[in-house]
């Protein structure tokens, strides 16, 4: 009795490919997304930073001049009052900002921040940096003040969101299209297997050997040339054994045929009732016992024949 054993749930391998193109795809838009927008940030960061550092230029030219600052350009656009702060300290050391706030250039309690502090003291000319959340300019004029400007990071959000948008969407639709291009290739690349499988169908259910048509020359196609491989020695195996037992039928027919003869002829004789026709003497009868004797061993003899022959020829298939 064959004893089925239940399989463990898995994925079909088509199923499978379409599972790996996805995750390979997402993987890998997961990684190009992250890095494009680590180094977008980066610029932006620095183009912020360079930005302040020209407004503060601005300023300096504009107070050497004589001229309004918005006649340089500065502080035009959105980002002004919202993200952009600007203050200066004098050369007496008081501290003026356009918006009431000294943030981010002082501490709650308007105390100035080291690097500022170290820029009015003379200690350097030109300061760039981040402080507190801003890209910071601190510059000093060459009246004796020290022109700060700031501008908020959060300026950056509404582009950064947008980018991050623009990554979520852009990603799902190639990882969508991936599963699609998954689906096609493992429906495409798979036929081969497809074929295999139902011919192997085929010949379990007709025992029909006929070999499976070959398309490609890829690896699925090669596998397909052995496979036919395999038929052609099953169809060799299969002719093999019917000459076997064609063989074996006429090689035995004619002793086996004898062999009745000679055992009926022996009954008869020993039937009162069924004498032969002709009457036998008892040495003729000792001669057909004799004869009866040969014929089962000659009969043997070839049986032993048949199966070293059958034997021969699955070891030089095998």
């Amino acid at each position: 009795m064959t004893v089925t054993r239940p399989r463990a749930a898995t994925l079909s391998l088509r199923s499978r490919i379409r599972l790996l193109t996805v995750s390979v795809a997402a993987l890998a838009v997961a990684i190009c997304s992250c890095v494009i927008y680590m180094v977008t940030e980066d610029a932006l960061r620095a183009q912020l930073a360079d930005r302040v550092g020209r407004d503060a230029d601005k300023l300096i030219a504009s107070d050497s001049s004589g001229l309004s600052p918005a006649a340089f350009g500065f502080a035009a656009g959105p980002r002004a009052g919202r993200y952009l702060q600007v203050g200066i300290v004098s050369e007496d050391g008081d501290v003026y900002s356009a918006s009431g706030s000294f943030t981010p250039f002082a501490s709650p309690d308007g105390v100035l921040e080291p690097v500022v502090a170290s820029v009015v003291a003379g200690e350097s000319d030109r300061v760039v940096t981040d402080l507190n959340g801003y890209a910071v300019a601190i510059e000093k004029a060459p009246s004796g003040s020290t022109v700060l400007v700031g501008e908020s990071y959060r300026s950056l959000d509404g582009v950064m969101s947008g980018l991050l948008l623009i990554f979520v969407t852009v990603g799902g639709a190639l990882v969508v299209l991936a599963g699609l291009s998954g689906y096609l290739v493992a429906r495409t690349g798979l036929r081969p297997v497809g074929r295999l499988t139902r011919a192997t169908r085929r010949i379990t259910e007709t025992g029909d050997l006929s070999p499976v048509a070959v398309v490609g020359d890829d690896e699925l196609a090669h596998l397909a040339d052995r496979f036919n491989d395999m038929l052609a020695a099953l169809q060799r195996s299969r002719l093999a054994q019917n000459h076997l037992i064609v063989d074996a039928g006429t090689e035995l027919l004619a002793p086996l045929t004898a062999l009745r003869t000679n055992i009926e002829l022996l009954i008869e004789i020993g039937d009162p009732d069924r004498a032969p026709a002709v009457p036998l003497d008892q040495d003729a009868v000792d001669q057909l016992r004799r004869d009866i004797v040969d014929q089962l061993d000659e009969v043997a003899r070839r049986i032993h024949r048949l199966v070293d022959e059958a034997r021969e020829a699955h070891t030089r298939d095998g």
